[in-house]
């Protein structure tokens, strides 16, 4: 990952543009570790120089690779970090740039640990801490641009709008030409702040393992600016530039009078040219600079810088590190500080402290160095080194360089105040790159004048060995005592939520600076409200005075408040009713008075829940509906009593809707459907009185109903008669009046188109009533009967002329009458035959006679005796 340059401005308040609100309490820049170095890890840990004061804001501006994100950011307050306030995010092989702010930060936070959704290198921070910023929703306007070209570096206008007057602004930019460290950039060699901005840090003269970055800041005055700084390059490269604006609020706690850190940073680079020098960009304020060289004989005269400051050298062992001091400095944001450099070794790291409230003279009280020393498969080195403090209130500053790293931390025996920096992560090796794996460390260690070991743990190496240097930076001369007295003093126990008073004085008159730790909030000066924040966390509130020229700082006096839970009770808001049918469904809610959400619950004949609000379904027509509110409590609450109501159950109303309905009229013998649905979804009864008969169960499914009567009315009768969930529903009926039906006569043996006289022939006829028929005729014919579907005879009673058959069926109380039918039959004379009864004998002799009979079909015999006749044969033919 390429070192990104980074520039970050920051807005201050006062007269000057160190001395703003918000105002600046302290400011911590690491190195990087280079991806060349092949280390990567999942989460990171950062070291603040001091711990931070109770309801400050917390900045950290990120850089990491592209493609990876942060997973979680933690620390040791137990502080809630929101998501980055802006982002700038290169593309492939580049580095992405966040911000974050972290508002009304617990007081003593210090270690920072961030992980990432992958193992990253390339990764580089800077911390700031402010005071008089507000406490919540602290982030304004915000600017980013991942395509910001050098010289002129912008973030962009703020958006959504222009940042607020009195608010601070902070700008950040970094070189995004590949990864952080990356040695894929081109080293800025100046910065220079925008107009009306202030640059607090940077870096410059560096590729190999950092890439180049800057921060500046300004309070707002209300127009929308466009954040802009200056980097000088040889190759113009791009930058992620981000800005944010931070809203400016009387919250917080300054910093109390002493000596203290106000900024450190950390340079590195493996690839130095030696022997040579190497100028670093580092803005101060405070009245003392430090440096250290961490590699022994690396810098052996002295520093010089671009005030004119002059620098001495602590110690003069070329053994060990290297420790510098400029005394009552001049000082500026564009200060650069240049350290010689010797030929004996050619990768170090470089770290510079600016530091405030130290003695203006004679301030360096004593120097301890320890030359190198057998490690050898040590685990722990001790003593690494002893320094025992002179004067009260200093500040001891320790560097200690290891053969092989990386030193990881404190182990037993060493100063239980004391601050163990920078950066540590897993798999951590010897090439790191954040501080080269040596050890840094400094104490603010009070009026105790006993002796300090700082021992450390390392990684067992088979051939180690280690040297320290350690200085003693006086803090100003000592003034009056002073006791501070409360006045209004803490309760011995506290409910969780509740607020008590506290008030203290200083018998010089002073304000007295009152702070909480522990489960409880609340800070001021003299008085305050204190409101406990934990049921189980005891709450501490510390009074301290922290002097002026004419006093020293008084004795911190605490007290201690037992932490208890809080008691809690339901409201109901919409309450359940006292009955209730089956299926129906009605809404209730509670609140409990310690804003918890309440459990809602039941059992009987219901069912639903919820957290809050619920809505309850009655399962049963009989019974009672429970519903209960509970609100179990939480670490600060206990449990509220429950609360219940009750709700008779009851049988649902229901109603019939016909689907079909009945005709209005209907004929005898006519049937039809008809349908119905209830809304309980239960079976209607269909039923039938009057002119009609039929019935059956219709859940939608349709009924048959048919007609018994010509006359009168049929009412179909639709029930449902409930069942233990549902009551009866109201019956429904419809009437449909009878009518006669209609008929036919269907001929089913029609008569001949023609017949002769006195022939017969037979017809039959049927209604479709089934009634019978009556056949008549007219005409040259006689006949007829009443027929049912058989045969009536009809015969020819002429043989010209014509027989009419007429059909007809008059009808009944149910039928009409129907049309009548007929058919013409034409006469015909009848055909005869003669039949020869009695014929003549096949010969007869001359004069002989015989008899001859025959009839006709058509007439009565003739006379002689009918059917016969007497012939006498005729005389036989001549012959000659």
């Amino acid at each position: 990952m390429t070192r990104l340059a980074i520039a970050l401005a920051v807005l201050l308040v006062a007269t000057s543009a160190w001395g703003q609100t918000p105002t600046l309490v302290q400011h911590y820049y690491t190195g990087a570790n280079s991806p060349l170095r092949g280390l990567t890890a999942t989460n990171y840990t950062f070291r603040l120089p001091n711990k931070t004061l109770s309801g400050n804001s917390l900045i950290m501006f990120l850089d990491y690779p592209h493609g990876a994100s942060v997973s979680s950011i933690t620390d040791d307050g137990h502080n809630t970090w929101p998501a980055a306030a802006v982002t700038a995010d290169g593309s492939v092989g580049s580095a992405a740039t966040a911000a974050y702010v972290l508002p009304n930060g617990a007081s003593g936070t210090r270690m920072i640990t961030v992980t990432f959704s992958a193992a990253v290198a390339g990764v580089h921070a800077v911390f700031l801490e402010y005071y008089n910023v507000a406490i919540s929703d602290a982030v304004g306007g915000t600017a980013s641009s991942t395509t910001a070209v050098s010289p002129t570096i912008s973030s962009g206008t703020l958006s959504p709008s222009a940042a607020a007057p009195g608010n601070l602004v902070l700008h950040y930019s970094m070189d995004n030409v590949g990864e952080v460290g990356g040695q894929n950039t081109t080293a800025v060699t100046a910065w220079s702040a925008g107009s009306g901005w202030t640059v607090l840090g940077g870096d410059i003269n560096n590729s190999h393992d950092t890439s180049s970055f800057a921060l500046q800041a300004r309070i707002a005055d209300g127009t929308n600016f466009n954040p802009a700084m200056t980097a000088t390059q040889a190759v113009a490269d791009t930058f992620n530039s981000i800005a944010v604006e931070i809203k400016a609020a009387s919250a917080g706690t300054a910093p109390a009078a002493g000596i203290r850190i106000i900024k450190q940073q950390f340079y590195v680079n493996t690839a130095l040219t030696v022997p040579g020098s190497w100028t670093e960009f580092f803005p101060s304020q405070g009245n003392l600079l430090a440096a250290a060289n961490i590699y022994p004989g690396s810098t052996t005269s002295a520093i010089t810088d671009s005030n004119g400051n002059p620098w001495t050298q602590a110690h003069t062992d070329v053994g060990t590190p290297a420790i510098q001091y400029a005394q009552n400095p001049a000082t500026s944001s564009t200060l650069t500080v240049t350290v010689p450099l010797t030929n004996a070794n050619a990768n170090t790291t470089i770290t510079l402290y600016d530091i405030t409230g130290a003695a203006t003279s004679s301030v360096l009280a004593q120097a301890v160095t320890v030359d190198d020393t057998d490690a050898s498969d040590a685990s722990v080195i001790n003593n690494a080194p002893s320094i025992t403090p002179l004067n009260p209130n200093g500040l001891i500053i320790v560097a200690t360089g290891i053969g092989q790293g990386p030193l990881t931390g404190f182990a037993s025996g060493a100063p239980a105040t004391a601050l163990f920096m920078p950066v540590t992560y897993p798999g951590e090796t010897d090439f790191d790159t954040f501080d080269n794996a040596d050890g840094y460390a400094h104490n603010y260690y009070g009026t105790s004048l006993t002796q300090q070991n700082y021992n450390w743990t390392i990684p067992p190496q088979v051939s180690n060995s280690w040297n320290a240097a350690a200085v003693e930076f006086k803090a100003p001369p000592g003034a009056a005592s002073q006791m501070i007295t409360v006045t209004t003093a803490a309760p011995p126990s506290a409910v969780y939520s509740t607020n008590f008073d506290v008030a203290a004085t200083a018998s010089s008159g002073l304000p007295v600076a009152i702070t909480t730790t522990g489960g409880c909030t609340g800070a001021g000066s003299d008085s305050v409200s204190i409101t406990m924040t934990s049921s189980d966390t005891a709450c501490v509130v510390h009074y301290n005075q922290a002097g002026d020229g004419n006093f020293a700082a008084a004795t911190e006096v605490t007290s201690s408040t037992t932490a208890q839970k809080a008691g809690q009770s339901i409201t109901e808001t919409t309450s359940a009713p006292a009955t209730a049918a089956y299926h129906a469904t009605f809404g209730v809610a509670a609140t409990a008075d310690s804003g918890l959400p309440v459990a809602i619950t039941t059992t009987g004949a219901c069912s639903g829940g919820g957290s809050g609000s619920a809505t309850i379904i009655m399962n049963s027509a009989s019974g009672t509906c429970t519903v209960r509110y509970n609100q179990p409590g939480d670490l600060n609450v206990l449990a509220a009593p429950q609360r219940t109501e009750t709700t008779a159950a009851q049988k649902a109303a229901q109603s019939i809707a016909v689907t079909v309905p009945a005709p209005a009229t209907a004929v005898y013998r006519a049937s039809f459907s008809v349908a119905a649905t209830a809304s309980s979804g239960l079976s209607v009864a269909v039923s039938a009185t009057g002119a009609c008969a039929g019935g059956g169960g219709s859940n939608g499914a349709l009924v048959k109903i048919t007609m018994t009567g010509a006359s009168g009315a049929c009412t179909v009768h639709f029930n449902q008669a409930g069942n233990g969930s549902y009551a009866a529903a109201a019956e429904v009926t419809s009437d449909t009046a009878a009518q006669p039906a209609t008929q036919s006569i269907a001929v089913k043996k029609p008569a001949p188109a023609s017949a002769p006289f006195n022939a017969s022939f037979r017809v039959a006829a049927k209604a479709s009533s089934g009634l019978p028929v009556a056949v008549t005729t007219t005409g040259v014919c006689s006949g007829g009967g009443r027929t049912t579907g058989g045969h009536a005879l009809i015969t020819m009673t002429g043989a010209v002329g014509t027989c009419t058959v007429h059909y007809n069926q008059a009808g009944s109380a149910n039928y009409l009458a129907a049309t009548e039918v007929s058919s013409d039959t034409t006469a015909q004379p009848a055909a005869q035959n003669i039949n020869v009864t009695t014929s003549a004998p096949g010969s007869a002799s001359y004069n002989a006679t015989f008899t001859v009979a025959a009839t006709a079909s058509s007439s009565p015999w003739p006379s002689p005796p009918p059917g016969s006749a007497r012939v006498a044969a005729p005389a036989p033919p001549w012959s000659p």
